[in-house]
């Protein structure tokens, strides 16, 4: 019997790990997809900062970033490229930053942002010529 119940709690956990890599890989591929498709019909807008932090032991940072289409307010939370550790403790002092945001036409809560460029006024409003630098 106890061979049996060893046998089950070996299989189970193989098929747990199984589970965690699947889901993974399917949160990838859903990515993958939505960033194709930003980039295949992008529209632009300018976006801020909501939130940022820094957690674990690797020091680890997140950032919400937040735009506007057609008097809606979006969001998003990444784990950006860029580190803006100033703002963790006083997220005023980045409030006012402005960062390129670029969405899906017709599904504007599918969007990437430039967070290595800022947009500066009143000169910087001129669109970007690639994607690169977007996340």
């Amino acid at each position: 019997m106890l061979k049996i119940i060893d046998f089950l709690v070996k299989k189970w956990q193989y098929f747990f790990v199984a589970i965690l890599i699947l889901s993974y890989a399917i949160f990838l591929f859903n990515e993958s997809l939505k960033k194709k498709s930003v980039l295949e019909n992008p529209e632009y807008t300018e976006g801020w900062i909501v939130k940022y932090g820094i957690t674990g032991e690797m020091n680890s940072t997140y950032l919400t970033y937040g735009y506007r289409v057609k008097n809606r307010v979006y969001e998003r939370y990444i784990t950006p490229l860029v580190r803006f550790d100033h703002c963790e403790h006083k997220i005023e002092l980045c409030e006012h930053y402005r960062f390129w945001v670029i969405y899906e036409k017709g599904n504007p809560s599918s969007s990437m942002i430039n967070l290595y460029q800022q947009i500066q006024f009143p000169k910087g409003r001129v669109k970007p010529k690639t994607f690169k630098g977007f996340q």
